[in-house]
């Protein structure tokens, strides 16, 4: 079975922007923190000969490596954000083209997901719904109306039309009473 791709990198520009910014600044500040605290430990448990400028020297040499390294995975973890974004981005963008045509009157489509997006049960939920939307409107274009809708329609016509002439015959009264002054 093909695996199904999204073609896209950004599917909603400004969700996933902000979900890399966030990742990346606790990346960064987790990477900052980790090397300060190495460093600092060093500092207290180590070798304390020397000037504090030859010992911050002798840090750096033992754990840049570790920095450098975290710091050019760091790509990595933001594609892998990018990807699991796509998981629960990708159903809501779904959904809202969906919504937009049936706001716009157009025929809508049932949604059917990946299997690994997030929100399954949306997609469901809105197929259900547009199930019992399509079901009422096939029934209400299909069924005759029956003696007693007509009747009823008529009365409501009827008084409608009485209610449309008495304010008729209460403004000729009025220009009638205008007139006499």
């Amino acid at each position: 079975m093909k695996k199904s791709r999204r073609s896209r990198r950004f599917i909603d520009r400004k969700v996933q922007t902000a979900l890399i910014y966030q990742v990346l600044k606790h990346w960064l500040l987790l990477l900052f923190v980790a090397f300060t605290l190495l460093s600092f430990l060093t500092l207290l448990f180590g070798n304390s000969e020397g000037p504090f400028v030859h010992q911050i020297q002798m840090v750096w040499s033992r754990h840049a490596m570790f920095l450098v390294i975290a710091l050019l995975i760091t790509p990595i973890y933001i594609r892998d954000v990018i990807c699991l974004s796509h998981r629960f981005v990708g159903p809501v963008l779904r959904v809202r083209q969906e919504l937009q045509c049936v706001a716009k009157g157009e025929p809508a489509h049932p949604i059917v997901l990946r299997k690994n997006d997030f929100w399954q049960e949306l997609a469901t939920d809105f197929n259900a719904a547009l199930e019992t939307m399509e079901r009422k409107q096939a029934t209400s274009a299909t069924r005759p109306r029956n003696d007693q809708e007509s009747l009823v329609d008529q009365g409501a016509a009827g008084r409608d039309s009485a209610q449309q002439d008495s304010v008729d015959q209460d403004s000729v009264d009025q220009e009638a009473q205008l007139v006499k002054l």
